[in-house]
């Protein structure tokens, strides 16, 4: 089910007890079950291919499940911050004249006020009779549907609640035109208005004309239909993401990567950082597994951070014949040239590097070769992309003739080069993740998932669709880097998991399976890679912790923070002090302490849960409230951290098992505490 209300079953088939689910398992932005081998860690990398490679990771580089395929395709969302869009310059999409159309679109507000929120528009400054769908306009959590300067349809104040997936459809058949928000007719007029073109651009997220009215949120299968009211009655919303039916114009939001999934295969464009994301609409059916899903691996730009591949350096020496490499690149937020993969270094003309480019006229993915003691530098102004989203790259060469050279962009060839290369020997270990130019590296600030090296084959010798799962070992692979070793997952795989110190699984205590996640020592903490909104919603921040000890004299040892470094705003931490006293702050403020009845005794599980519903955040030790405050603050976007917050040494010794943050409020009042543990899919 979807995530309007239904019950959790909990059986399968014939009455038989099924794997737990969780009708707010898309609600779910983390959760990690801390399962693994003893002292797993995030930063072993194993050779797929059957060269079986030595990997050796440095600094910081760490495997985790968001992935190209951490997803089905249509259960992606797009995520807005409020300062950007998508386009696609065909304003005939909503050019629907006097006839019947379908606009609809899955939407999660972070806000409901009055802050006029676009979903789809086609505004044009006045010019034309175009349609425009919003959110927050004329009233709080409100819905408006505009033909050019005409307000049509608008479904009153508080017609949605932020934070959560509500579905949005504007539907016209013959003269009667309606509004859906859930499934419900929210309002209906007679309407027969010749809706026409207003601008060159359709845009999703944001108005083109004015850059007040961006969405804040996120948005998932935006479908526009031309020629055909889907919904004519009340229904219930759709529990499974939108095809391109008869007469579909545009089907955008639901993939990993910004493309348009209609028949007409639109170009999409993006305006800001609009992020692809994990967060979507539809449950899950199935617990993530990497094998399936996929995993990546990420790196921070860092100095230190890269990959080594060792043992037998032949097997990348292609000499004059085919090859292929290729992989999936995510960058997020823009940057400048760094590497992906690469056995050259300046100086010597030895080698090759494929990476990301910046050019003068956008981002672009480039390959140099060094053979025959020449560079030969590949780059096309075509071979662009865009940030934010999943990108298959490959670079294909057929032979040593003329126009033998490519590089795929999902599977699109952007230039055609001659390379009569002789990719000789190189005294330098192969690297992913940077590039080391005079000693000064350049490295990479992105996730890259299955690389693979084939050499004395071209994979691909002309336009293909992208792979749709891991890649494998096939014929002639000398190098299969899938990224699915990680340890400590985010099993709803928005987050990968970055461990610091000497943080890892231990089998010395689990709550539930073997393991859980050990931090014994000044520095040990575990971070997402990738930020979170906690927002001005309801959520809920729960975890089983087991103390070894307390924290050190006058200290303050932290349990959960989303303190962003060097940004300022609302920040949550969870902690304890010196006596063991659990403590909620905002801002490093106390605005609950326990009891001094309820201080952790070391050797024991605790469950303990953070759960803000409306303005009131209430701290829970097994089940029962134990303080309660006021708690109605914009909380900023910040990463995950366990175990410490962005400024502190202080250890926290301890167990963690079974760690979730929910945009939801899972507990209203006392509750008997999990006996088993947390879900990780939706209902069967």
């Amino acid at each position: 089910m979807s995530g309007f209300g239904y019950d959790v079953l909990g059986f399968g088939s014939g009455g038989v007890a099924g794997p737990e689910t969780d009708d707010d398992f898309n609600r779910t932005s983390f959760l990690s079950h801390f399962d693994g081998a003893n002292n797993g860690v995030n930063n072993a990398f194993d050779d797929g291919s059957a060269s079986n490679h030595g990997c050796t990771a440095a600094g910081t580089a760490t495997q985790g499940s968001f992935g190209p395929f951490a997803r089905p395709e249509g259960h992606w969302g797009v995520e807005f911050d409020g300062n950007d869009g998508i386009k696609t310059p065909a304003a005939s999409v909503t050019n629907f004249g006097t006839g019947d159309f379908t606009m609809e679109a899955f939407f999660n507000s972070n806000v409901v006020d009055t802050s006029i929120d676009i979903i789809i528009q086609n505004w044009g400054g006045g010019t034309g009779n175009p349609p425009a769908l919003m959110v927050n306009r004329g009233a709080v959590g409100d819905v408006q549907f505009y033909i050019g300067a005409s307000l049509i349809l608008d479904s009153g104040a508080n017609a949605f609640v932020a934070n959560t997936w509500n579905h949005v459809a504007i539907a016209r058949s013959g003269t009667s035109l309606k509004m859906f928000v859930n499934g419900s007719v929210k309002v209906t007029a007679t309407n027969n208005a010749n809706i026409t073109v207003g601008n060159t651009n359709v845009a999703v997220g944001y108005d083109v004309q004015n850059t007040d009215y961006y969405f804040n949120g996120s948005l998932s299968n935006v479908r526009i239909v031309k020629g055909t009211a889907v919904y004519t009655s009340a229904f219930t919303p759709p529990t499974a993401p939108l095809t391109a039916i008869t007469n579909t114009q545009l089907l955008t939001c639901q993939s990993n990567n910004f493309v348009d999934n209609s028949a007409s295969a639109r170009t999409l464009t993006v305006a800001g950082n609009p992020e692809v994301s994990a967060f979507g609409p539809f449950l899950t059916d199935a617990a993530y597994d990497p094998a399936v899903n996929g995993a990546s691996v990420y790196f921070d730009a860092s100095a230190s951070t890269e990959i080594i591949i060792a043992d037998d350096l032949t097997d990348f020496h292609f000499g004059t014949g085919a090859f292929t490499v290729e992989c999936w690149v995510y960058r997020p937020g823009t940057g400048g040239g760094a590497a992906i993969f690469t056995t050259h270094r300046l100086g010597v003309n030895t080698g090759y590097y494929l990476r990301l480019g910046a050019k003068s006229d956008g981002e672009s993915v480039s390959w140099g070769s060094y053979g025959n003691g020449n560079g030969n530098a590949q780059d096309d102004a075509t071979a662009t992309f865009s940030d934010n989203q999943w990108l298959h790259v490959a670079v294909v060469r057929t032979n040593t003739n003329t126009n033998g050279f490519k590089i795929y962009i999902n599977g699109v060839a952007h230039g055609t080069f001659t390379d009569v290369s002789n990719y000789a020997t190189t005294p330098y270990a192969p690297r992913v993740g940077s590039y080391e130019s005079g000693g000064n590296p350049n490295n990479i600030k992105a996730y890259i998932s299955d690389l693979r090296i084939v050499k004395g084959t071209a994979v691909y010798t002309g336009n293909f669709t992208p792979p749709t799962a891991p890649l494998t070992a096939i014929t002639n692979t000398k190098l299969l880097l899938n990224m699915k070793d990680g340890q400590i997952i985010d099993n709803v795989a928005q987050n990968n998991m970055t461990l610091y110190g000497g943080a890892k699984l231990s089998t010395g205590q689990a709550k539930f399976g073997d393991t859980s996640m050990l931090m014994s020592s000044n520095g040990d903490y575990a971070a997402s890679t990738e930020s979170l909104t906690l927002g001005s919603g309801n959520f809920t921040v729960e975890l089983f912790l087991r103390l070894t000890g307390s924290p050190s004299t006058g200290a303050y040892a932290v349990v959960f923070d989303n303190r962003p470094i060097q940004t300022v705003g609302a920040y949550l931490e969870i902690g304890l002090n010196d006596s063991r006293q659990l403590l909620i702050k905002q801002n490093n403020s106390a605005i609950i302490a326990a009891s001094s009845a309820t201080l952790l005794a070391i050797g024991q599980w605790y469950h303990i849960a953070y759960v803000r519903n409306g303005t009131t955040g209430t701290l829970y030790v097994n089940g029962t409230s134990v303080g309660s405050a006021t708690d109605s603050l914009a909380y900023i976007t910040g990463t995950l951290m366990w175990g410490k917050h962005a400024y502190s040494t202080d250890v926290l010794p301890g167990y963690f098992d079974e760690a979730r943050v929910s945009k939801t409020a899972r507990y209203t009042g006392n509750f008997t505490a999990p006996d088993e543990p947390f879900p990780d899919q939706g209902q069967v």
